[in-house]
């Protein structure tokens, strides 16, 4: 009799463990509340491996979505890897939450098309080598990695500078994900400060000094003013919000 209820019982065991390991995605996702601002048009494949297709984050397409969870997720925190594969994003990362979110190895390549300073403004921004750590909020608590990006083109082309890409690192700056850099320019400096206030708007804050602001070009003046930046005792500042 122990021997038959030693039976019964490995063979209920092994029921339940086949079922979490082949669960269907969508069975799944029934007791998931999915982040806010993520839709999709169908998802595929089990628990352990969800593939979302036409997935949707904060109103930008972003593709097909994997998402891997670690058996390990079962114990405690949930973890494992993620891959995005779109016509303009390209992205993978290792993650885990617990009660906060820890984004580890985060690689990003995306295409972006916008207006800067009244100027059509397009290229790609590639972010590698990157760490973060999120609260449930959004707001950034730890953060690293490098951003490389040519979409200032042509506002470095409007301010007569080199218009290659910019290398800068990533930061976290009073709970925003934040970078900056600054440019030389003939008897100045170009300082840009960029903060990812929303997850589709970064905010840039723009700040051109010269070393002697009497001899600024006249033709300098009048384009800056149609640019929206304003005189300042320290140069010239403008703050624009940049839509991704």
């Amino acid at each position: 009799m122990t021997k038959v209820r030693d039976l019964l019982l490995l063979v209920i065991l092994v029921f339940i463990v086949a079922f979490g390991v082949y669960l269907p995605a969508a069975v799944a996702l029934r007791f998931v509340d999915l982040p806010t601002g993520m839709t999709y048009r169908s998802v595929q494949g089990s628990v352990w491996h969800m593939r979302f297709e036409e997935t949707v984050l904060f109103g930008r397409p972003i593709g097909m979505l994997e998402l891997s969870p670690s058996p390990i997720s079962i114990l405690g925190s949930t973890q494992g890897t993620a891959k995005i594969a779109g016509s303009d994003m390209q992205a993978e990362f290792v993650f885990e939450f617990d009660e906060t979110l820890h984004v580890d190895e985060l690689f990003v390549t995306t295409g972006i098309q916008t207006s800067l300073m009244g100027l059509a403004a397009s290229g790609v921004a590639d972010i590698s080598d990157a760490n973060l750590v999120l609260e449930p909020s959004g707001r950034c608590r730890e953060a690293s990695g490098r951003l490389k990006t040519d979409i200032f083109r042509a506002a470095f082309t409007a301010f007569g500078l080199a218009s290659d890409a910019i290398t800068t690192n990533l930061r976290c700056d009073a709970g925003v994900l934040s970078f900056s850099f600054s440019r030389q320019l003939d008897g100045g400096v170009l300082d840009i400060q960029g903060r990812l206030t929303r997850p589709q708007e970064i905010n840039l804050a723009m700040q051109l000094r010269f070393d002697d602001q009497a001899r600024m070009p006249q033709q300098w003046i009048n384009g800056l003013g149609r640019a929206g930046f304003q005189a300042t005792d320290d140069g010239w500042r403008a703050e624009v919000r940049v839509p991704l």
